[in-house]
């Protein structure tokens, strides 16, 4: 997000001490970083781990909102927002009704929702607000079980059980 892992540059005092701390993690970030022919700055993350890491915040969000999801996904996705079409943009944004089918696994959100429980205070929209600008997801049942997270409002993730 701030475009270096020199702590110097960086405004969040927790990554600031990370980075500072551990030099084989800066210097693994920083491997990730090139420019194009343009001189625009890129990133090239490790994909598998960047996979591994929403495909577990995808199970617990599942299993917390409805219930466990074992099984590999049909879909994992990971994008910059910046990056999406408006049109993909505005489904990302707007996917899911937020209702589930059938009743929910007892001790789920789901089902205390179900039970009439009103809106949660975290909640907007279909969205579940974890910390303002920094982290957001939504879970849907419908036919399957679809997570979509977005992180730093920079990053969309998608995660899909069929």
């Amino acid at each position: 997000m701030a475009g270096s892992t020199n702590p110097e540059f960086l405004s969040r005092p927790k990554i600031k001490r990370i980075l500072s701390r551990k030099k084989e993690l800066a210097a693994r970030i920083k491997s990730c970083k090139r420019r194009d022919d343009g001189g625009t700055l890129l990133w090239e993350p490790e994909l598998e781990r960047v996979h591994n890491v929403v495909l577990k915040l995808a199970k617990g969000h599942a299993a917390y909102e409805l219930f466990p999801q074992w099984s590999e996904p049909d879909e994992l996705q990971v994008l910059p927002l910046t990056a999406m079409h408006e049109s993909n943009r505005n489904d990302f944004e707007n996917a899911g009704s937020g209702e589930t089918s059938g009743w929910p696994e007892i001790g789920t959100r789901a089902f205390i929702r179900a039970c009439g429980a009103g809106p949660l205070s975290d909640q907007c929209g279909r969205w579940i607000v974890v910390q303002p600008g920094r982290y957001r997801y939504s879970v849907d049942e419908n036919g399957g079980v679809l997570v979509r997270i977005v992180l730093a409002e920079y990053l969309a993730c998608v995660v899909n059980w069929n």
